[in-house]
């Protein structure tokens, strides 16, 4: 089952991501982000997205456990190639920035 909603977006988020990506490499070996930038994975949310974990939280109406997080930056022609979440009950998805003509986002209960 999918579940899409609009919340509001923090405006100090995007300079909050641009400095947590000029303090972290770009993540080495296999990832699904094609030209952009996607840091590593964690299970810990970082102090400054805990405003915005709470809403994705409350979303969900249940108390799940996160196994992992991570962050993506793209530009112009980055993509994210197609992949599975596995056997995850939850996937959340947070955008913080679209501009218009950015492309499809397909995202399947499959």
């Amino acid at each position: 089952m999918i579940h899409m909603y609009e919340i509001g977006v923090n405006p100090e988020l995007i300079q909050r991501v641009r400095k947590f990506k000029e303090s972290r490499p770009k993540v080495k070996g296999p990832t699904n982000n094609i030209g952009g930038w996607r840091s590593d994975n964690t299970d810990i949310i970082p102090k400054w997205f805990e405003k915005e974990y709470s809403l994705i939280k409350n979303l969900v109406g249940r108390n799940y456990r996160l196994y992992n997080c991570w962050f993506n930056v793209n530009g112009y022609g980055h993509y994210n190639r197609w992949h599975s979440h596995g056997t995850n009950d939850v996937v959340a998805v947070y955008y913080i920035k679209v501009p218009s003509k950015s492309g499809n986002n397909i995202v399947t209960g499959k």
